[in-house]
């Protein structure tokens, strides 16, 4: 039996975010419902989006807008391991555009590269480079 786990986040507008993750790693929406596409949505939830699948580099990852009353409060941390330096740094420098860098990438006592930035939607991004084989 397979088994892999799927990051679910909820945000204020995720369909903003979606934009903004496209512009920094590239992928697709392979599936999108709206709260109109739901039975007995309440009215200011029509525009919502209930579930959205959003697939880059081989990774899923379910997206959705938080309800009002739990907005503001998201705190994640998505550590991305990259084999490819070249395409880390691309990534990470296109997100520092309009994200705050916690870390720059640079080489770490343990071997790796590691570097984190904050987005805009107040999700933390690591992303690591495991030490290389000499």
């Amino acid at each position: 039996m397979s088994q892999f786990l799927i990051p679910y986040v909820m945000f204020e507008d995720t369909m903003k975010a979606v934009e903004y993750y496209n512009s920094i790693f590239g992928g697709e929406v392979r599936y999108t419902m709206m709260g109109k596409d739901m039975p007995n949505c309440p009215e200011e939830d029509l525009d919502k989006v209930m579930h959205l699948e959003y697939v880059f580099n081989d990774t899923v990852f379910y997206f959705g807008d938080l309800p009002l009353e739990d907005q503001g409060r998201i705190q994640l941390h998505l550590n991305f391991r990259y084999e490819d330096a070249e395409f880390m740094e691309e990534a990470f420098n296109k997100m520092k555009k309009q994200g705050t860098v916690i870390q720059e990438l640079k080489e770490e006592f343990w071997g790796a590269v590691y570097g984190n930035i904050k987005d805009p939607f107040g999700v933390t991004w690591q992303f690591h480079r495991p030490a290389q084989k000499r």
